[in-house]
């Protein structure tokens, strides 16, 4: 009765946090208290997966706004070349944008209407911080716009190319392990297999 009690408790108080989910917590404290050996690997695999889960799908959303910061400085210096100013740029490239780089923009698109497209730039931080610095030196000095956009462009090109490269510098070190671990011991049976089964039959006679 002291299992049934507890999980009555649990239950009760996860539903008055998050209505509808207090049967769930009722089951689930039942299931800890009476097989504690089972549940408690399943619990602690299950919060594993759902936090490995979570780290990939962040890692995906960092990827895709690292892909989408060439695109958005592309875009800008299209809108730039037509004739359109920074901050309208930034409106037209900002709906290409489908990762958390749009709200990064959306920041900075609120804080350059409050103190204008220059300050803004210039002291905006980011994944796209090189593009806002070079487009607010540009203003602020009144060098070519479009010019600046290119040399981001450039530079942005430049460090997506040294990520990579020492990705792949990097990639024998994270083989080693499980090459080790899946050929080492194919080397061992092909080279020594033999030999210890000729020992063993000379044994055997």
């Amino acid at each position: 009765m002291i299992p049934v009690g507890v999980g009555a408790v649990a239950g009760w108080l996860v539903d008055r946090r998050v209505a509808g989910r207090g049967f769930e917590a009722f089951v689930l404290t039942l299931f800890v208290l009476w097989w504690p050996r089972v549940a408690l690997p399943a619990i602690a695999g299950l919060e594993l997966l759902r936090r490995a889960r979570a780290l990939h799908l962040a890692r995906c959303e960092r990827r895709s706004a690292d892909q989408e910061i060439l695109l958005l400085s592309q875009s800008v210096g299209i809108g730039l070349r037509a004739g359109l100013t920074p901050i309208a740029a930034l409106k037209r490239a900002r709906a290409l944008l489908t990762s958390e780089l749009s709200s990064e923009v959306d920041r900075l698109l609120r804080h350059g209407a409050l103190v204008g497209a220059g300050p803004a730039l210039s002291g905006a931080d980011g994944r796209a911080r090189i593009l806002y610095h070079m487009i607010g030196r540009a203003i602020q000095t009144g060098a070519p716009l479009a010019t600046a956009v290119d040399a981001a462009t450039t530079e942005i090109v430049r460090d997506r190319l040294a990520a990579r490269l020492a990705s792949i510098r990097r990639l024998p070190v994270r083989l080693m392990v499980p090459l080790t671990l899946c050929i080492l011991p194919g080397f061992v049976l092909m080279t020594l297999g033999p030999v210890i089964d000729e020992a063993v039959k000379q044994f055997s006679l």
